[in-house]
């Protein structure tokens, strides 16, 4: 009886590996596969990036003809955070790529539009070089974001950990006295009149905590179309 037990035992184990193996494997060449689609589309939306990254090239005609969504574009010095962010209505993208297919990686996205006061671009914080998946240890200070007609050059002014439910997350106001106590509650030194970016993503380590850093612009131009 004992040694049936054993084998049942043994048999039940095997299955458990074989099936944990399959859905690492799957979920393995879904990121692949995500991963390819990132860099197609940025082989086709983008051109190399010049000396300036202000003087960069975005075909947002192209974006456009593959998803109306898309607003905008972050690239991030000296990590793989080079894609696009599409609008959302609450979290749409959080399991779909830009096709709106199911994507284990997602899409950066935010559900406001880009000339709020404040913005949160979301994204996964993935066990890789993925999508923001290192945000929080990169040490980064500057990024760049492309919007139709603009491109902009961002500092990083905070960054901080804390639950999903922090006040850091609050958006939805016009510039004005609230939008200013909103900036003293985080000890933001931004004039009531200037936007911040947030970038979020889960926190290093924790499921139930999130990774929010701050950005603010310095300097903005003219995007160069690509027919320039």
């Amino acid at each position: 009886m004992k040694r049936k037990i054993s084998t049942i035992v043994a048999v039940i184990l095997l299955v458990v590996s074989a099936v944990i193996a399959f859905l690492a494997l799957r979920d393995t060449a879904e990121k692949e596969e995500q991963e390819t689609i990132m860099e197609e589309t940025k082989e086709k939306a983008t051109e190399d990036i010049p000396a300036d990254p202000l003087d960069r090239v975005i075909d947002w005609n192209y974006l456009k003809s593959i998803n109306p969504d898309i607003i905008a574009w972050l690239y991030i010095p000296g990590t793989n955070i080079d894609y696009p962010v599409c609008h959302s209505e609450g979290d749409y993208y959080l399991r779909r790529n830009i096709y709106g297919q199911y994507s284990v990686l997602g899409t950066l996205f935010t559900n406001e539009t880009m000339k709020d006061p404040h913005v949160v671009i979301f994204g996964h914080n993935m066990n890789s070089d993925t999508m923001f998946g290192r945000l929080q240890e990169s040490g980064f200070q500057t990024a760049y974001i492309y919007t139709p007609g603009e491109a902009g050059r961002y500092t990083k002014v905070s960054d901080l950990i804390c639950s999903k439910q922090d006040s850091i997350f609050q958006r939805g106001f016009s510039y004005g006295e609230q939008y200013q106590e909103w900036l003293s509650e985080h000890e933001l030194e931004v004039r009531e009149d200037e936007q911040v970016i947030s970038l979020a993503a889960c926190a290093d380590g924790t499921r139930s905590k999130r990774y929010v850093a701050n950005l603010v612009c310095e300097e903005k131009r003219t995007e160069k179309s690509a027919a320039d």
